[in-house]
């Protein structure tokens, strides 16, 4: 499948990607101007889709890539569940954003000096 991304390249036109099997992908710009490369790997089209930043480059290939999309990983513990929360640590823990110290006050402006004559 040929996908195309709107991620921006490096300034000499093109765009790697490492997908989880390590693979490195390419991508170039056609002759429309617009990145892309082929991805032969089902696994690694699964895995760029769903980045959201990749997108299929012909329509022919929309019905193909929904179904990728609607596929479970690979890794995924528990197929039938659906609600994508694979999170197996402490449900009453806090979220991250809890543990982040707030932002120290801004320090206060000084008297203000008198010119001396």
């Amino acid at each position: 499948m040929k996908l195309q991304t709107d991620i921006q390249p490096r300034r000499d036109g093109k765009l790697t990607v490492t997908t989880a099997d390590k693979s490195v992908i390419v991508f170039e710009k056609d002759e429309a101007g617009v990145l892309t490369a082929e991805v032969a790997d089902a696994a690694a089209q699964q895995q760029l889709l769903r980045t959201g930043n990749f997108y299929p480059a012909d329509e022919r290939d929309f019905k193909a890539a929904e179904s990728l999309l609607a596929a479970p990983d690979a890794d995924d513990k528990d197929p039938d569940d659906t609600d994508d929360d694979d999170f197996e640590g402490n449900d009453d823990a806090p979220l991250l954003d809890a543990n982040t110290p707030p932002k120290p006050p801004r320090a206060k402006p000084g008297p203000k000096r008198q010119a001396k004559p």
